[in-house]
């Protein structure tokens, strides 16, 4: 029988541990990229350049208070002492740090609603100034890289929350009462691992998962690849390194997105310190995707 309740409060105590924030680094560097970038003819709709600063504004809050709880954390055991003051921060910080959180939910969904009404605006909007210039009706512009921008993220961040969701109802499916019967199955894994281990297969695998553990391009350049190709036209570059920023940018992108997937389910799949034949196949499958 389908237990919705239980399954409500595994995914509440799940998101309960994710104090950072919602969004990917890479495109909230683009859509702030954006907003400083922004000017009086480049994009009719104010609220979608508010939405972008804001986003980025929050995010960059987040990243902070992740600073700071880390930092709080290695002073307080510095000393091997942890006095009141530093109890009370540490305490304090995972609320802000929801907040934080709280605060992002209604801006994606601002992001969401003004890319889907220029998106769909039907006649009202245009990426092509001369066509709103000759226009006899009123009609908005905005520039093409502001929408896509806004477009990608939009796409990215309902992508990556859908996949966490099914992340957690998955494992939480698979996690059996029985431990007995789920080392059984740790054992019968290993053991076939073991076995493969010394053949071509075994070797290839071995080669893909350690391949997969990280991107080939650094995050940080990555993500201002990813920025640069959002938030500037490609006519600004006459060479057309632009669409190839773009795509380094959306791999790493998409690297990231699958390692902390499979941080995620390893972390879970530890909870009770046993990895059953479901949890193993998942972790393997996110590694190997990672290389893809």
């Amino acid at each position: 029988m389908f237990d919705a309740r239980g399954l409500l409060q595994f995914c509440w105590l799940r998101y309960q541990r994710r104090t950072g924030s919602i969004f990917l680094d890479g495109l909230v560097g683009g859509m702030f990229l954006a907003a400083l970038l922004d000017t009086d003819d480049k994009c009719d709709s104010k609220e979608l350049i508010g939405v972008f600063f804001y986003i980025g504004m929050a995010h960059f809050c987040s990243l902070v208070l992740v600073d700071l709880a880390d930092y709080s954390q290695e002073a307080a055991g510095a000393d091997g002492v942890e006095t009141r003051l530093e109890r009370l921060v540490q305490g304090a910080l995972p609320y802000l740090l929801h907040l934080v959180r709280l605060f992002q939910f209604p801006l994606l969904a601002a992001l969401s609603y003004f890319v889907l009404r220029i998106q769909f605006g039907g006649a009202a909007w245009t990426h092509d100034k001369t066509e709103k210039a000759e226009s006899q009706e009123l009609m908005m512009y905005c520039e093409a890289n502001t929408v896509h921008i806004g477009v990608i993220t939009v796409a990215f961040q309902l992508v990556y929350g859908l996949l966490i969701l099914a992340t957690w109802t998955v494992l939480w499916a698979v996690d059996r009462g029985d431990d007995g019967l789920e080392r059984a199955e740790e054992r019968a894994w290993r053991e076939a691992d073991a076995r493969q281990a010394g053949t071509l297969l075994g070797h290839v695998k071995e080669f893909l998962l350690v391949v997969g553990m990280q991107s080939f391009f650094d995050e940080q350049v990555s993500g201002t690849f990813l920025a640069l190709a959002l938030a500037l036209p490609h006519s600004s570059c006459n060479i057309h390194v632009t669409e190839w920023f773009l795509v380094a940018g959306v791999i790493s992108t998409l690297t990231l997105v699958t390692n902390q997937l499979r941080e995620e389910v390893e972390q879970l799949a530890m909870l009770d310190g046993i990895i059953n034949k479901v949890e193993h196949r998942r972790i393997t499958f996110l590694k190997l995707s990672a290389v893809c």
